[in-house]
């Protein structure tokens, strides 16, 4: 077992990345029963917020590789994977990616045996302003109320599906006030 590492409160930009090598059971219940709590467990301390914890199957990273995944995805510097880049290309199997935001308040990661600490690294601009978020796109499954669709509106504010009846409506009875004359 390691060393405890230590997480500053209110630290920002901070990326520490573990090997992580689950038994399977573990990684059953992480990955494909969404038991993400199980992640505080792994790392140490129960106070961890599992959305800020990224597991990564490095198989799935293709020609990208971690390197290019963490600097694409994470904004890490090239410069500053250069020392362990050939440790980072030889992992293989599951990466657990740990964020700042993960114990926002400070605190201790005390990893089980299964998690082996590789490095940390610093975001390029932590700056939480200018990082890239999105919000989730809406499930086409789901029904149009949850999706919340809007009819195309003009530029007074009336709805374009409105304005076109009453188009209509008018014409007709431009028509009608013709054939009877």
């Amino acid at each position: 077992m390691m060393a405890p590492l230590q997480i500053a409160p209110q630290e920002r930009g901070g990326v520490r990345l573990f090997a992580w090598a689950p038994d399977p059971a573990t990684l059953a219940r992480v990955t494909r029963d969404g038991d993400r709590a199980l992640l505080g467990t792994v790392l140490g301390n129960a106070a961890l917020d599992p959305g800020a914890v990224d597991i990564v199957r490095l198989a799935d990273l293709g020609d990208l590789g971690l390197d290019g995944y963490l600097t694409e995805g994470y904004d890490v510097p090239d410069a500053a994977m250069a020392d362990v880049l050939p440790q980072l290309r030889g992992l293989d199997g599951h990466v657990l990616i740990i964020l700042s935001a993960a114990l926002p308040q400070g605190g201790v990661l005390a990893p089980q045996a299964q998690a082996r600490f590789v490095a940390a690294f610093r975001q390029a601009d932590p700056d939480p302003a200018r990082l890239w978020t999105a919000a989730p796109a809406p499930d086409e499954a789901a029904p149009p109320a949850a999706r919340q669709l809007r009819a195309p509106s003009l530029a007074g504010g009336v709805p374009a599906g409105r304005m076109v009846a009453l188009a209509c409506g008018v014409f007709l009875l431009g028509c009608v006030l013709l054939w009877l004359l």
